[in-house]
């Protein structure tokens, strides 16, 4: 991932390059992202198969009182779905995931 956002000379670049790619650090990681503008999601609804979702993970931005909104709703959705959070650990890039219960 590049660390310099100056670097770029458009907007398009700097969301690419914010959103979609992930330092190589956490490479062993299997995620999916996905970015779409409102206008985009509202013509063309994304179809997840929820029953391809097994965990969810807050990462470590997400505000607590956004969390707990998010968390009851999934819950209503899914009926066995672990739900986790992300906080810092010791060192430069590294984090835990400690289930939310």
């Amino acid at each position: 991932m590049h660390g310099d956002v100056g670097q770029f000379t458009n907007k398009e670049e700097i969301m690419i390059n914010s959103f979609l790619k992930k330092n190589t650090d956490w490479a062993y990681e299997q995620e999916y992202r996905i970015v779409v503008s409102d206008e985009m999601l509202i013509k063309n609804p994304i179809k997840i198969n929820l029953d391809e979702i097994n965990e969810i993970i807050f990462g470590l931005m997400v505000e607590d009182n956004e969390k707990c909104m998010l968390i009851k709703l999934i819950n209503n959705v899914f009926s066995n779905i672990d739900l986790y959070k992300v906080v810092r650990g010791e060192g430069k890039n590294a984090i835990e995931r400690k289930k939310i219960t």
